[in-house]
C-alpha cells in the first residue's frame, strides 16, 4: 500500500519538525496517535537507540543514517519514541526502530525479536497536514500542525480526500448475504471535529450517534 501513497511523494524532513494533532485514521482499530512530534535526532540519541535496541531488532538498520525521532503520545499512556531512518530515494519513506522501553522492561524482551517498522509519509494541503502510513499493516493517520489553532472541518476533509488509497478495508461489507430480490446500498458516516478523534469512548458518550444508526 505504501507504493500507492508514494506515487507522487511530497515530504520534507526539515518542514516536518513540528507538533502534529490527529484528525483521521484508516485501517486501525484504535487511534494510533493523539499528539505526535517530529524532531531532528542527535548523535547521542542515535547511540542510545543502538545501545538499547541493537540486540533486540531482527535486522540492524544503518543507525548513523537516522534523521528524525517521532514521539507520540496516546492518551494518558507513556510517550513512545521511534527512530526514523530514510529508506531508499523515495521522499517520506522510512524504516523505524521503536524504543520499547516505554512499554516493556528491555530485559524481558527476547533478543532478535523486534521487527523494524516501514513507514511512508506524505504532506498534503500545502504542508499543513501530514499522512503517516505503516506499510505492513496499512494503518494510516492524517494529522494537522498544532500551530493551526483553528482547523475548519472542511479543510480536514479536503486533506483526507487527497490520500490516494487503492482500497479502504473498512469499506468492505462482510455481513450476511443480501437476498437477490433486494437492493443494497452502502454509506459511510463521516466524523469531523477540530480537536477530537472518533474513538470508541467518544461514541459511547455521544447518544446522538447511536440514535442515528438505530433510525437507519
Amino acid at each position: 500500500m505504501c507504493d500507492e501513497l508514494a506515487d507522487d511523494p511530497d515530504f520534507n524532513i526539515d518542514s516536518s519538525v513540528d507538533l502534529w494533532v490527529q484528525d483521521f485514521t484508516w485501517n486501525s482499530r484504535e487511534t494510533p496517535y493523539d499528539l505526535l512530534a517530529f524532531r531532528k535526532v542527535t548523535p547521542k540519541e542515535i547511540a542510545r537507540f543502538k545501545k538499547e535496541m541493537g540486540k533486540l531488532v531482527i535486522t540492524e538498520p544503518p543507525w548513523d543514517a537516522a534523521q528524525l525521532i517521532m514521539i507520540d503520545q496516546q492518551g494518558s499512556r507513556t510517550e513512545r519514541q521511534t527512530l526514523l531512518i530514510p529508506m531508499g530515494s523515495t521522499p517520506g519513506r522510512f524504516i523505524g526502530v521503536q524504543n520499547m522501553r516505554a512499554a516493556f522492561p528491555l530485559e524481558h524482551i527476547r533478543r532478535k525479536s523486534i521487527q523494524l517498522v516501514r513507514f511512508q509519509m506524505l504532506m498534503v494541503g500545502k504542508g499543513r497536514f501530514v499522512v503517516i502510513m505503516e506499510c505492513d499493516t496499512g494503518e494510516t493517520s492524517l494529522l494537522h500542525r498544532d500551530t493551526l489553532k483553528e482547523v475548519p472541518a472542511e479543510l480536514v476533509y479536503s486533506a483526507a480526500a487527497m490520500v490516494p488509497f487503492p482500497v479502504r478495508y473498512s469499506h468492505l461489507y462482510t455481513g450476511i448475504k443480501i437476498p437477490e430480490t433486494m437492493k443494497e446500498a452502502m454509506f459511510e458516516p463521516l466524523f469531523l471535529a477540530n480537536h477530537e478523534s472518533f474513538r470508541p469512548s467518544y461514541a459511547d458518550n455521544a447518544p446522538q450517534i447511536g440514535n442515528f444508526f438505530f433510525k437507519l
